[in-house]
């Protein structure tokens, strides 16, 4: 995977934007950290200026928000997210981090809304957060910060 990664960000070449939806689900391995420590790595090889990585709501200071049973469920995958932002964090690379909420099914609505300061863990359809991270990565404001992905409405379950 390592040396895909390296291919993929050498051809996308220097100036280009990476983004990883990279992941993987409780019991699937941890590409999380692994597979997103690798991604980064290709990227400031090959000279991209901006990684925006999306992890979880949940990950880092955040853990607070998750419930003991969510805990119990993802504890492990948000445990390996945490590791893959600290290395963004700490890469020669302008970075954003995008922590969505509950993802549903569904497309862009336009209702989402990126935050910094989350009161709670809120839900987001995929496609409203492929939109919002559209914004993050194009968007000069969101260098440098962790944010999270959500609904300003409440979605359809």
């Amino acid at each position: 995977m390592a040396e895909d990664l390296k291919l993929l960000c050498r051809a996308a070449g220097p100036g280009a934007v990476a983004v990883s939806f990279l992941g993987s689900r409780p019991g699937e391995g941890q590409v999380d950290s692994a597979g997103n420590i690798a991604f980064i790595e290709a990227a400031v090889a090959a000279g991209m200026t901006r990684f925006v990585l999306v992890t979880s709501l949940g990950c880092g200071e955040s853990l607070p928000l998750l419930s003991p049973r969510m805990r119990e469920v993802i504890g492990a995958v948000v445990a390996e997210e945490t590791k893959a932002e600290e290395h963004l964090r700490a890469a020669s690379i302008a970075w954003t981090i995008v922590r969505p909420g509950g993802l549903l099914d569904g497309p862009a609505d336009g209702h989402g809304r990126l935050v910094t300061a989350p009161p709670a863990i809120g839900r987001i359809t995929r496609g409203e957060l492929a939109r919002l991270v559209l914004i993050a990565a194009t968007d000069p404001q969101w260098r440098g910060r962790v944010l999270a992905a959500q609904n300003q409405v409440p979605a359809a379950a």
